[in-house]
């Protein structure tokens, strides 16, 4: 679950005032919640069962974030003031995660045991399974109809997300498709037409006893008007 975005100052170190220190996105999660999302852990430990209120304050941080806070140094055994405690203790790095678009990066992401922290207004659930994601659905519902009967459930698998994620990216490149295909039929359809009132127009010309010379200037006063009026163009000549 998301807890927002907020400074981050690290313990031990002198403190710079809120506009200058890096901001990290705040996560609270629970024992079990990196390897369900298939999140590797890059250093240390993951979260566990003993990571109760009545235990030491930790968290673990992604890769930027220890790159951000202490580069070329090892983040783990590291101070972060906060939150939820006077200060937290890092106990491990996991991977970068890209949570908000499949092109953006992730920034600093700190995460912090859940039980750290008392009752949360709000939560997600994970589950991995093998099951279809209806069956999985009614699975669910059925485990947790003992604890909380009344508990709305919006199911989304891993998939539908990634999809909403990139379906605005896959209709540009559709239209820009489109747009490249239909670019050379336009060009030879408009060269078309202009060949055509051309040939029109010089053999009126010549009729009128026309020299090449003056054959030629009238071809330039041709396509200066089909640029000027094109909608006369397109009543004489409809494509």
């Amino acid at each position: 679950m998301g807890g927002g975005i907020r400074p981050v100052e690290v313990g031990g170190e002198v403190a710079d005032s809120p506009a200058h220190r890096p901001l990290a996105s705040l996560r609270f999660v629970s024992p079990d919640y990196f390897a369900t999302m298939g999140i590797p852990l890059r250093a240390g430990r993951d979260i566990s069962a003993h990571d109760t209120p009545s235990g030491d304050p930790v968290m673990l941080v992604n890769e930027t974030m220890a790159r951000t806070l202490w580069p070329g140094q090892d983040p783990i055994g590291k101070f972060v003031l906060g939150p939820c405690a006077k200060e937290r203790r890092v106990v491990g790095v996991v991977g970068d995660v890209r949570h908000l678009a499949l092109e953006q990066a992730s920034g600093n992401e700190m995460y912090i045991p859940l039980r750290q922290c008392g009752d949360l207004p709000s939560a997600d659930l994970v589950v991995r399974s093998s099951l279809p994601p209806e069956h999985m659905a009614n699975a669910v519902r059925a485990a947790l109809r003992p604890i909380a009967p009344n508990l709305p459930g919006n199911f989304r698998s891993l998939q539908q997300l990634v999809d909403k994620s990139v379906s605005p990216r896959s209709f540009l490149v559709l239209l820009l498709g489109h747009v490249l295909v239909s670019l050379p039929y336009v060009v030879l359809v408009v060269q078309a037409r202009l060949v055509g009132i051309r040939r029109v127009y010089e053999d009126a010309a010549m009729s009128l006893g026309a020299n090449p010379l003056e054959r030629l200037l009238d071809r330039a006063q041709v396509a200066h008007s089909v640029i000027d009026d094109r909608d006369a163009l397109c009543h004489l000549y409809p494509v």
